[in-house]
């Protein structure tokens, strides 16, 4: 084998508006884009740094810096996830590596996995915080996606904003995002205009510390967890706290914590939402193969930067297509 070289670059994408979360507002997303090659052959991986977890496209690159020599010198997939934690860099890594390895091969993706490759995919839409009316304007815009995301701000407009996206949309399916904003003692009251307004999904409604109060909670709205699941050992804790978990490449370290995940939840009854950081097309080629097992897709990312790569993933309609493998995998 060839000495393998890594190649970092640090790439800003701007975003079409402003995306705003519970945590902040986004007009810029700074992602690391990174390459391996071997000889002639090149692959493929970035990531998302997320402040979440205390990630800044300076300490990704560190991160991978720490592991240039391994990385030149081959290191595998499995071993790299035992060796570095989970967290944004391990996932430009984890990603790069098996487009290197696919490329080596000949083969894609979904022929490597035994996946039959589908002609496209749904995807929900996202629909940041604003004000009630203008969340429920752009509800009305996207009704075209059979899933819609809301996301709330932990504040005393989320209820408005649930009732007056639900009178927009009566009839498409909706869930909820909260990122951890939701005070327990509002828990029972969101829970319940929840259920009068047929959300199916709630996601981190509390912060981490809070989850206990979850167990108390009957409702038969699905509550998944996201910032509190990021790999294998961190689900094994909440297994029986939720009823789903989200899988997303960049908190869980890459593609192959991302299936260890999914195999996991599967076989003990949770259900599997695959959803993404605001990102590239590449970013989202690799999750399209979590997603053939998911009961909820939330892999619009790339829908709402200005600029993507060649051969990009588009979205119409509700659906999104297949990553083609001149992109990735």
């Amino acid at each position: 084998m060839n000495l393998r070289k890594v190649h970092i670059k640090v790439e800003e994408l701007k975003l079409k508006k402003p995306f705003v979360i519970s945590r902040g507002t986004r007009t810029v997303i700074p992602v690391i884009l990174l390459s391996i090659t071997e000889g002639n052959v090149v692959g493929y991986g970035e990531c998302t740094p997320s402040s979440r977890y205390g990630e800044t496209t300076e300490t990704e690159i560190k991160k991978i810096k720490k592991f240039y020599i391994l990385i030149e010198n081959g290191i595998s997939r499995s071993e790299l996830r035992d060796k570095f934690p989970a967290c944004a860099a391990r996932n430009a890594i984890d990603l790069a590596l098996w487009d290197l390895e696919l490329k080596l091969e000949k083969t894609s993706i979904w022929k490597k996995e035994n996946k039959e490759k589908p002609s496209n995919l749904p995807t929900a839409y996202t629909i940041s915080i604003d004000t009630a009316e203008k969340m429920a304007e752009e509800a009305h815009l996207n009704a075209h996606f059979n899933l819609i995301k809301i996301k709330l701000a932990g504040d005393i407009d989320d209820l408005k904003r649930i009732e007056l996206v639900r009178k927009k949309l009566p009839k498409n399916r909706l869930i909820l995002d909260a990122n951890e904003s939701i005070h327990p003692k509002n828990l029972n009251e969101l829970i319940s205009i929840s259920e009068k307004m047929n959300i199916e999904l709630i996601e981190q409604p509390v912060k981490k510390k809070y989850e206990k109060e979850i167990k108390r909670i009957s409702t038969k709205i699905i509550l998944c967890a996201d910032e509190s699941c990021r790999s294998l050992s961190d689900l094994k804790k909440i297994i029986n706290i939720y009823d789903a978990i989200n899988i997303k490449l960049d908190k869980s370290g890459g593609l192959t914590e991302a299936l260890l995940l999914k195999d996991f939840a599967l076989q003990n009854g949770l259900k599997i939402m695959i959803g993404c950081m605001i990102c590239s097309s590449i970013g989202i080629a690799a999750a399209q193969l979590i997603a053939l097992d998911a009961d909820y897709i939330d892999l619009d990312g790339a829908s709402f930067i200005e600029k993507d790569r060649e051969n990009s993933i588009t979205y119409k309609n509700g659906n999104m297509s297949i990553a083609s493998s001149n992109l990735w995998g």
